[in-house]
Protein backbone atom coordinates (compact mmCIF):
# COMPACT_ATOMS: atom_id res chain seq x y z
CA UNK A 1 0.00 0.00 0.00
CA UNK A 2 1.50 3.83 -1.00
CA UNK A 3 2.13 6.06 2.22
CA UNK A 4 -0.54 8.24 0.22
CA UNK A 5 -3.04 5.68 0.18
CA UNK A 6 -2.29 4.74 3.79
CA UNK A 7 -3.20 8.61 4.57
CA UNK A 8 -6.49 8.76 2.77
CA UNK A 9 -7.43 5.78 4.88
CA UNK A 10 -6.52 7.34 8.02
CA UNK A 11 -7.98 10.73 7.76
CA UNK A 12 -10.91 8.72 6.06
CA UNK A 13 -11.70 6.46 9.30
CA UNK A 14 -11.13 10.11 11.50
CA UNK A 15 -14.10 11.69 9.47
CA UNK A 16 -16.27 8.51 9.22
CA UNK A 17 -16.20 8.66 13.61
CA UNK A 18 -17.64 11.84 12.97
CA UNK A 19 -20.37 10.62 11.61
CA UNK A 20 -22.25 11.22 7.82
CA UNK A 21 -24.51 14.24 8.74
CA UNK A 22 -21.66 16.10 10.88
CA UNK A 23 -19.51 15.76 7.72
CA UNK A 24 -21.97 16.67 5.01
CA UNK A 25 -23.11 20.03 7.58
CA UNK A 26 -19.38 20.80 7.69
CA UNK A 27 -17.98 20.31 4.07
CA UNK A 28 -21.45 21.81 2.65
CA UNK A 29 -21.22 24.74 4.74
CA UNK A 30 -17.76 25.39 3.66
CA UNK A 31 -18.15 24.61 0.03
CA UNK A 32 -21.26 27.23 -0.26
CA UNK A 33 -19.45 29.70 1.56
CA UNK A 34 -16.40 29.34 -0.70
CA UNK A 35 -18.51 29.28 -3.72
CA UNK A 36 -20.36 32.46 -2.34
CA UNK A 37 -17.23 34.33 -1.81
CA UNK A 38 -16.17 33.17 -5.14
CA UNK A 39 -19.19 34.04 -7.28
CA UNK A 40 -19.73 37.19 -5.45
CA UNK A 41 -15.88 38.42 -6.81
CA UNK A 42 -17.31 37.63 -10.62
CA UNK A 43 -20.17 40.45 -9.57
CA UNK A 44 -17.98 42.88 -8.18
CA UNK A 45 -17.39 44.27 -11.84
CA UNK A 46 -20.72 45.70 -12.09
CA UNK A 47 -21.72 46.24 -8.56
CA UNK A 48 -20.78 47.91 -5.10
CA UNK A 49 -19.13 45.30 -2.66
CA UNK A 50 -22.23 46.10 -0.35
CA UNK A 51 -24.28 45.30 -3.28
CA UNK A 52 -22.29 42.18 -4.09
CA UNK A 53 -21.95 40.48 0.12
CA UNK A 54 -24.34 43.14 1.94
CA UNK A 55 -28.05 43.07 0.47
CA UNK A 56 -30.72 40.59 0.80
CA UNK A 57 -30.13 38.93 -3.09
CA UNK A 58 -26.72 38.44 -1.04
CA UNK A 59 -28.46 36.64 1.37
CA UNK A 60 -30.64 34.69 -0.83
CA UNK A 61 -27.49 33.86 -2.79
CA UNK A 62 -25.59 32.45 0.00
CA UNK A 63 -28.40 30.34 1.09
CA UNK A 64 -28.90 28.79 -1.91
CA UNK A 65 -25.30 28.07 -2.07
CA UNK A 66 -25.34 26.78 1.25
CA UNK A 67 -28.18 24.32 0.69
CA UNK A 68 -26.72 23.18 -2.61
CA UNK A 69 -23.40 22.53 -0.74
CA UNK A 70 -25.31 20.45 1.62
CA UNK A 71 -27.96 18.69 -0.43
CA UNK A 72 -25.33 18.23 -3.23
CA UNK A 73 -21.88 18.37 -2.42
CA UNK A 74 -21.56 17.03 1.45
CA UNK A 75 -23.26 13.61 0.61
CA UNK A 76 -21.61 13.52 -2.58
CA UNK A 77 -18.10 14.01 -1.38
CA UNK A 78 -18.97 11.45 1.76
CA UNK A 79 -20.08 8.84 -0.97
CA UNK A 80 -17.11 9.33 -3.13
CA UNK A 81 -14.85 9.12 -0.38
CA UNK A 82 -16.39 6.26 1.19
CA UNK A 83 -16.48 4.30 -2.85
CA UNK A 84 -12.60 5.17 -2.33
CA UNK A 85 -12.23 3.94 0.85
CA UNK A 86 -13.47 0.16 0.29
CA UNK A 87 -11.45 0.01 -2.98
CA UNK A 88 -8.21 1.33 -1.04
CA UNK A 89 -9.10 -1.45 2.01
CA UNK A 90 -9.90 -4.33 -0.25
CA UNK A 91 -6.75 -3.53 -2.61
CA UNK A 92 -4.85 -3.42 0.14
CA UNK A 93 -5.38 -6.50 1.45
CA UNK A 94 -5.15 -8.42 -1.77
CA UNK A 95 -2.14 -7.31 -2.67
CA UNK A 96 -0.28 -8.23 0.40
CA UNK A 97 -1.76 -11.46 1.98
Amino acid sequence: MKKQDAKFITAWEASRKGGFVKYIMSHGLAFGLILFLLSGLYHLFDRSFTEVYFSIEALYSLLIWIAGGIIGYGPASWWINEYLYRGKIRGGSDRNP
